[in-house]
């Protein structure tokens, strides 16, 4: 089963933040970070306390379609 994921390409920039990523991933906050903190999803790590990840959009959609 192949999903089309090129609306969420458009839909969405280039970087996104933790919190666009679980609405799109449908999970919750708490995996979404654990996802990020162990590196199943390629992020880059600023470190501050909020708007502490930045996502490529196009690693969420290669997470998806790995699932």
């Amino acid at each position: 089963m192949s999903r089309d994921y090129s609306a969420l390409l458009l839909e969405y920039p280039e970087i996104i933040s933790k919190e666009q990523v679980y609405q799109i991933c449908h999970i919750s906050k708490r995996k979404a970070t654990w996802l990020l903190e162990n590196g199943i999803i390629p992020c880059k790590d600023t470190g501050k306390k909020t708007h502490r990840f930045q996502i490529r959009t196009i690693d969420v959609v290669n997470y998806l379609r790995k699932l």
